[in-house]
């Protein structure tokens, strides 16, 4: 038995090193089919997020578009390529009304200064700076790994969530998004096949 723990605890081994070898973050996820449907009637929290100029924010605050919030740490290589990603792709969401919410997870005493510099050594200029400073939100949803992305509809509603990298070049996925952003209401919102 402990022969099989320490063969399984090498292979671990040698598969970090060749994804660090290959400056990989590690296979990228699949479009529409990671996200899962929310529990009906499940509000987007309204909790208090620190934006990069000390304010306060709140995920309420998108009500009217949809939000693609995506909780993420600096240290998290994934995290990074996916808010890559997610910056390259929020002008041409805007104009759908999507909008791109990126909230760190980071827990340091000067985040907002790490997360700022982050964001200027890598072009970051689209999406906003938000800390959950506190971690009252990923408390309140109980997120257990980064990244994890929730699908916020129009009227304030999750209506999806997944964990891990999501491929956002998937057409699917805008396409769910544009058809969230014209449904009539929640209930209809709910019923998009996903």
């Amino acid at each position: 038995m402990r022969r099989w723990i320490l063969i399984a605890a090498a292979l671990l081994v040698v598969n970090a090193a060749l994804f660090q070898w290959r400056g990989d973050d590690g296979p990228k996820g699949h479009g529409l089919d990671v996200f899962r449907p929310a529990p009906v009637g499940l509000a987007a929290p309204d909790v208090p997020l620190t934006t990069g100029d000390g304010s306060v924010a709140r995920l309420p605050d998108w009500k009217g578009g949809i939000a693609v919030v995506a909780l993420w740490a600096t240290w998290c290589p994934v995290c990074r390529r996916e808010i890559r990603e997610l910056d390259r792709l929020s002008s041409d969401w805007a104009g759908r009304g999507i909008a791109v919410v990126p909230i760190s997870l980071d827990h340091h005493p000067r985040a907002l200064e790490l997360i700022g510099e982050w964001y200027r050594r890598n072009g970051i200029v689209r999406l906003p700076i938000l800390h959950d400073r506190d971690g009252v939100l990923s408390g309140t949803i109980t997120a257990t790994a980064i990244p994890t992305t929730m699908i916020v509809d129009r009227f304030g509603f999750v209506v999806a969530s997944a964990t891990g990298r999501i491929d956002w070049s998937d057409p699917a996925v805008a396409d769910y998004l544009t058809a969230l952003g014209n449904a009539e209401n929640g209930a209809a919102a709910r019923a998009l096949p996903m």
